[in-house]
């Protein structure tokens, strides 16, 4: 089942994290960009700009970052195979793969360095992994499962995702101890749980009627999540206060929003790019204080933004390079994407004072 579409998107994003490799298809192998730092522009001043790249890779692509700037994600080696990467604040990589996968994508770290995601074994089977601190794996497969796809793990350990059964996706709360909770909204005939927050409280999406936005309680009740006039919703990303970021489709085009723990939504679409009419990769990101960074799409091509807490705008241009951001982190730290001669880098944007 794929999502409603606008205006030409031809990508289906949605129901498992391994379909949503949009960048990675057709890239171009070139010399690894070394790390270097640029000044800032105007609107980003005392910030500074880094790109990174994995030694050795052919393309470099973060998921997530934590309070301590330490970052995650993949990268590419010469043959185009994923491996895991983490890169400490001080800019020195570990690398790492699930004990015998044939490929592994870290999709998440916690505020503790651990990290989770998910990984194909040499058959191509699809299962998901805990990567603690010290490197130590653990499986995370949902017992009985065609394939287990971690989205995120909180401070706590938890980690929620998605898994196939012979008939559909389901959402699932994997506990510290180890033990699952399996869940689906009222209706619901596909669920992809995308956050989860300090508290255990989970959003994501589900297919029904249409897609909708949920947000599932840490007591387990569920609220479906739809914007005023949208007619497909995706809430992606939820902080420890409760509040929930992510796209929904209103008429033609791609919109944002944002719903407050009372429910109250705020819809909003970056400046000039008013009717977005193709999201690469759902990707959204909310820190606690309520800046939101994130990616959207038009006709000109990507675009990444960054809304402060009080709904500004806040121009994300660096010179010849237009950063993609996947994830924002406590402090306002964002790391993501940028896109040199066809390939894929990775970027930290250390903020300014009035940024975090």
């Amino acid at each position: 089942m794929k999502p409603q579409r606008a205006l030409g998107a031809t990508r289906d994003f949605d129901r498992h994290p391994h379909r949503m490799r949009r960048w990675k298809g057709a890239l171009a192998v070139c010399s690894v960009l070394c790390t270097l730092a640029v000044s800032t522009s105007a609107n980003a001043q005392n910030s500074i700009f880094t790109i990174f790249d994995v030694p050795n890779s052919t393309s470099t692509t973060p998921t997530s970052i934590n309070a301590e700037e330490a970052i995650t994600g993949e990268y590419r080696d010469a043959v185009n195979i994923a491996h895991g990467f983490l890169r400490a604040r001080d800019g020195t990589f570990t690398t790492f793969d699930f004990p015998d996968a044939f490929t592994t994508v870290p999709a998440s770290i916690n505020p503790g360095g651990a990290i989770t995601g998910f990984y194909y074994d040499a058959n191509l089977n699809p299962h998901s992994f805990l990567r603690a601190r010290d490197g130590v794996f653990t499986t995370v497969d949902v017992a009985g499962s065609l394939g287990t796809y971690a989205n995120s793990i909180n401070a706590e350990g938890e980690i929620t995702g998605s898994f196939d059964d012979a008939s559909a996706g389901h959402g699932f709360l994997r506990a510290r101890d180890g033990t699952f909770i399996i869940f689906d909204p009222p209706g619901s005939r596909a669920t992809v749980p995308k956050s989860i927050n300090s508290k255990g409280d989970i959003t994501g999406y589900y297919f029904g009627d249409s897609w909708h936005g949920f947000l599932r309680s840490r007591d387990g009740n569920f609220t479906t999540i739809d914007p005023p006039g949208a007619s497909s919703t995706y809430a992606i990303s939820i902080n420890p206060q409760g509040t929930i970021a992510g796209y929904y489709i209103g008429g033609e085009c791609w919109h944002l929003f944002l719903r407050a723990p009372d429910g109250k939504f705020t819809t909003f679409d970056p400046p000039g790019l008013e009717c977005s009419w193709y999201i690469p990769d759902l990707k959204m990101s909310i820190n606690p204080g309520g800046a939101i960074a994130g990616i959207v799409g038009g006709y000109s091509g990507f675009s990444g933004f960054l809304r402060a807490r009080d709904g500004n705008f806040i121009r994300l241009s660096q010179g010849s390079y237009t950063p993609l951001p996947v994830s924002i982190n406590p402090k306002g730290a964002i790391t993501g994407i940028v896109r040199v001669a066809g390939v894929s880098h990775g970027f930290l944007l250390r903020p300014s004072a009035e940024r975090k």
